[in-house]
């Protein structure tokens, strides 16, 4: 056998790095049917709720927690996108039709 590294873990599976503590999906457990109730009316309010909806994104410390708060973070991009997109097609028809319909 030669003296190179093997890249197995200790129970034959490859080891990709991501094993131990420190893995998210390690970490904590998933919340109950009353936790996401819970974030849901937390997601809700207008300004807090919508801070913690990028912290809890973007936030290792529970997968399940984050997964979640990706689910509520998607449509919350694709709507903000559609929002941009719509003033500047707007910007495009009011600049070439002039700024006064008549």
């Amino acid at each position: 056998m030669s003296a190179a590294k093997s890249n197995r873990g200790q129970n034959g599976g490859l080891n990709m790095g991501n094993s131990g503590p420190n893995n998210p999906a390690n970490s904590g457990n998933p919340p109950t049917a009353w936790g996401y109730f819970g974030y849901d009316i937390l997601f809700a309010l207008p300004i807090i709720g919508t801070i913690f909806l990028f912290i809890y994104a973007f936030d290792n410390s529970n997968l399940a927690r984050r997964n979640y708060a990706r689910s509520k973070f998607i449509p919350f991009f694709i709507w903000g996108l559609m929002i941009i997109g719509l003033c500047i097609f707007a910007l495009i028809i009011y600049a070439k039709n002039g700024w006064a319909f008549s």
